[in-house]
Order: structure tokens, then C-alpha cells, then sequence
């Protein structure tokens, strides 16, 4: 029998998640590529450093449709928050 092993994936699950058998599609929390991830996180402190972070607004998964629309490329995503 062949020993099938699926990639790690670089971010958490999203809070709320109950069954141990759910994978998020691709590109989702969850279920992020390590440089997704880093899209993600360079996205959020560039935010934060800027000043234009909004805590109640800018959760994970906000900012991870955002930097998603853009395909992962930091530059173009933050011209548009």
C-alpha cells in the first residue's frame, strides 16, 4: 500500500473548525503555501507600520482575499487598502 502524504500547510486552521477530516481549498486559511503565508504576514505589518491597519476590520481573513485578488504579490495589494 502506498503511503500518501499531503503537504503541511504554513497557516492554522481558522477558528471553529470541528471536523478533523475538512482541508480548506487552496490559497485559504489553513491551507496557505509558506510564501503565501509570507504574503500575507508582510502585508499586515506593512499595514501596521504605515498606520492604515484597522484591527476590527483586517482580520486574516480580509487581508488574505486581498492579497489573494492580487496573487500573492505584496506591491499591488497594498495599493488598494
Amino acid at each position: 500500500m502506498a503511503d500518501t502524504q499531503q503537504a503541511a500547510s504554513a497557516s492554522p486552521m481558522p477558528p471553529g473548525i470541528t471536523d478533523p477530516n475538512y482541508k480548506p481549498p487552496p490559497g485559504r486559511l489553513g491551507n496557505l503555501t509558506v510564501p503565501q503565508q509570507h504574503a500575507l504576514e508582510t502585508l499586515k505589518k506593512q499595514l501596521k507600520e504605515e498606520g492604515h491597519f484597522v484591527e476590527e476590520r483586517m482580520d486574516d481573513a480580509a487581508l488574505l482575499r486581498l492579497v489573494g485578488s492580487r496573487h500573492f504579490v505584496i506591491r499591488a495589494s497594498s495599493s488598494l487598502t
